[in-house]
């Protein structure tokens, strides 16, 4: 409606008053001789009042032929119809809420969508919040008290398919399957099965950790892939028989045969590379003789594994309270029931065998000796009451350490020649020499009180042209009558000697004399010399 525009019903009642007034004969003072400045018969026409002399009390919309509301200026071009509908689908509780395009929410409060947002083909959804200490780029807050139950959930509903999971109370779940659950006690948990990976892209890493510097303008002091720690500050409430950093477990639940021979099942993988391809880290073939394997760089220590000392020097003595048994690593026997197969506390290999790597030191352990502690080795193997034949089924290279119940104690070795066990002991020796032998010479040369086995001989002599028969005897009662022969030998070598290691009688029980008889002689015989090696017997 525009200033100049005549209520019609005004303007009927302002003329048809005139009109009473002109018949009265001007009423009050004379006839009205015009009106408006017109003279005759008066009719309303336009702009005879202006919009401020209009009484606004009693005018109507319904009063105008045209009510449509595009007919004013500034006020956009949706109609009421399209307003309201675009009004229903903000705030009532039924509807949604669908564009198209890029729009921009600036609501002083929070908008409710109570069924959903769909972001249509797009999927993007965009931060604009400024940088600051403080500013978050995206906020989502449950606002329910919870006590049980998901605060948030990331699906796949054409392929139900769940991919995320987080809890009420803050632990989560990763994964591709119909059936994923928040797993209870883990924060954190990834759980698959390629049965439900997408055909041709099995799920193969659990998780996967990369961390590198290649900046030389940064500075770093710590470079881990991955970080495990638990931590234990009382001992109320804690029933765990354990608690580790990380745990490694290679589940192997197919009881098949034929199948697994070539292959590997390993709890916990450390090894080493040149590269961080994933490629190559992640190599199926555990190859030690593959020079890609080998760390690069003149490294003080490159360790597969590490188990660092739990105190080192000018730590002190540690806690008031220690654990009984402090070691930097802890293997035990499998020891379940098996009639073939081999069960190892700790085995260590040898991939390298046939290739031409040549380092300077190669050893399946080293040990150094302890500098601190009131009893000190550099290893301990604990005494069994090992049966009076010793363990059976063993071969030869096998070692036990007998605690003397029913054999001599020490260290024992598997003799597989002679199917026995023999007791590990050092290694004795005797000498002797006589000067211008002659035949029936005797010559008492040592007394042994303790059993022994003589495993080597050696002779020589002195003279021109030289030779003498050198018998060794032995017997607890000294040139007894039925005394036993260890070995004869007619000396002739003059340089490195005559050397015997097979013997006619070579064990001597306890308590026995030892000693020499000449025979036959012939050239110049200036001295003969005798040497016997022996090992104490059980």
């Amino acid at each position: 409606m525009g200033n100049k525009t005549y209520n019609s019903k005004r303007i009927a009642q302002i003329e048809k008053t005139a009109k009473a007034a002109l018949a009265a004969g001007g009423g009050g003072g004379g006839a009205v001789t015009s009106v408006f400045g017109r003279t005759g018969v008066v009719v309303a026409t336009t702009n005879d009042y202006t919009w401020a002399q209009i009484d606004k009390t009693t005018s109507d919309l319904a009063d105008l032929a045209t009510k449509s509301h595009t007919s004013l200026t500034d006020i956009g071009t949706n109609t009421h119809a399209q307003i309201d509908t675009a009004l229903a689908g903000l705030i009532t509780a039924s509807s949604n809420m669908a564009w198209t395009g890029t729009h921009s929410f600036q609501h002083a409060t929070p908008v409710e969508f109570q069924n959903g947002i769909d972001l249509h083909t797009s999927g993007v959804i965009l931060s604009d919040v400024a940088d600051g200490s403080s500013a978050i780029g995206f906020d989502l807050q449950d606002t329910i008290s919870r006590t049980q139950g998901h605060s948030l959930m990331l699906q796949n509903t054409s392929l139900t398919k769940k991919i995320m999971l987080a809890t009420w109370d803050g632990r989560f779940s990763f994964g591709y399957t119909s059936s994923l659950q928040a797993q209870l006690g883990h924060i954190l948990a990834f759980t698959q099965s390629d049965a439900e990976s997408p055909t041709g892209s099995p799920h193969m890493v659990g998780i996967l950790a990369q961390i590198g510097h290649g900046d030389a303008t940064e500075t770093i002091d710590r470079l881990y892939g991955i970080v495990g720690a638990s931590s234990v500050q009382t001992a109320t409430g804690f029933s765990a028989d354990n608690h580790a950093g990380v745990v490694g477990v290679a589940v192997c639940n197919d009881d098949t045969t034929g199948n697994y021979g070539s292959k590997t099942a390993i709890g916990v993988l450390g090894r080493f590379d040149q590269t961080g391809s994933l490629a190559t880290m992640e190599n199926r073939t555990l190859n030690g003789a593959s020079n890609s394997y080998v760390p690069a760089g003149d490294w003080g220590v490159a360790a597969a594994f590490y188990g660092e000392y739990v105190a080192r020097a000018g730590h002190g003595t540690g806690s008031t309270y220690q654990p009984t048994l402090i070691t930097s690593a802890y293997f035990n026997i499998p020891g379940w029931s098996s009639t073939s197969g081999s069960q190892y506390g700790v085995y260590i290999d040898d991939p390298n065998t046939g290739t031409t790597l040549t380092p300077a030191i190669s050893m399946a352990i080293h040990a150094v000796f302890p500098t601190r502690g009131t009893r000190k080795a550099h290893v301990h193997l604990v005494p069994t009451a090992a049966a009076a034949s010793g363990p059976t089924g063993n071969a030869s290279g096998d070692l036990y350490f007998d605690d003397g119940t029913n054999n001599r104690e020490g260290m024992y070795e598997y003799d597989s020649t002679n199917s026995e066990w023999q007791k590990l002991r050092q290694t004795l020796c005797k000498d002797g020499s006589l000067e211008s032998p002659t035949t029936s010479d005797i010559r008492w040369w040592f007394y042994t009180p303790i059993a022994i086995t003589v495993r080597e001989a050696v002779f020589v002599a002195a003279g021109t042209t030289p030779s003498v028969a050198v018998t060794i005897y032995h017997h607890t009662t000294y040139r007894s009558g039925s005394k036993n022969t260890m070995v004869a030998q007619t000396v002739t070598n003059t340089t490195t000697g005559h050397v015997v290691t097979s013997f006619t009688d070579a064990t001597i029980p306890a308590d026995s004399h030892v000693w020499i008889e000449i025979g036959t002689t012939s050239g110049t015989n200036d001295e003969v010399a005798f040497h016997v090696e022996f090992t104490e017997d059980e």
